[in-house]
């Protein structure tokens, strides 16, 4: 992660925190505010997970609509740049999900491995392995099945991210968020920071960032 270690000046400290706890971690659940550019960092991790030449592995994100997709997929891009990545190619891909096709979104790479972008649908990652980002995860329409199936990836070595703002006390993400805080409090093994860096950014630190990414 080389690549990522030169260009870490680019990130806020709490973005810096998620990119560390991906690396270190199979599991990370990240609690986030709105417009903090929490899915900024992870779209350069996932860049690089997928283009490395050494353990390269798909990644697979999910949103809860298609504009979330598309909207990684052009950060990742962006990434793609920053690093100076090769990208095989860039494109649409319509995925068969029983009686309704999917439009997502796709990087690959020369690895062999693909970045592929998609509104929730728990059966395309079925089978699969490598990274599931499961963003905005409270508003997936079924969670728990979507959840089901990324952690299989664990069975093979691959990672599972899930980040999200809040939707009510009731919801599956809220009620996963206690279950890891009273596995905390219960001195089990697993390692739980709440929201990273405690907020949001301030707007001198954002616009020092951004004259940085323009030089």
């Amino acid at each position: 992660m080389a690549e990522l270690v030169a260009k870490i000046a680019l990130f806020l400290l709490y973005q810096t925190a998620i990119l560390k706890a991906v690396l270190v971690h199979s599991v990370v659940v990240i609690e986030k505010s709105r417009r903090i550019g929490a899915t900024w960092a992870l779209a350069a991790i996932a860049t690089l997970h997928a283009a490395r030449s050494k353990d390269s592995m798909n990644v697979y994100y999910m949103g809860y609509n298609q504009d979330m997709a598309r909207d990684f997929i052009d950060a990742c891009g962006f990434w793609v740049k920053i690093f100076n990545l090769a990208a095989a190619d860039f494109g649409e891909v319509v995925i068969k999900d029983e009686d309704k096709d999917i439009l997502a979104f796709r990087i690959g790479f020369p690895t062999g491995k693909e970045i592929l972008a998609l509104p929730s649908a728990p059966r395309v990652l079925r089978g699969k392995q490598g990274m599931a980002i499961l963003d905005e995860a409270a508003f997936h329409d079924d969670l728990k099945e979507v959840l089901k199936a990324a952690l299989a990836f664990l069975m093979w070595g691959g990672k599972v991210v899930v980040s999200s703002t809040h939707d009510g006390d009731a919801n599956a993400f809220n009620q996963m968020v206690e279950d890891i805080r009273l596995a905390v409090e219960d001195n089990k093994k697993i390692s739980f920071h709440g929201r990273p860096g405690g907020a949001v950014a301030t707007k001198e630190e954002v616009f020092e960032k951004i004259k940085e990414l323009a030089k």
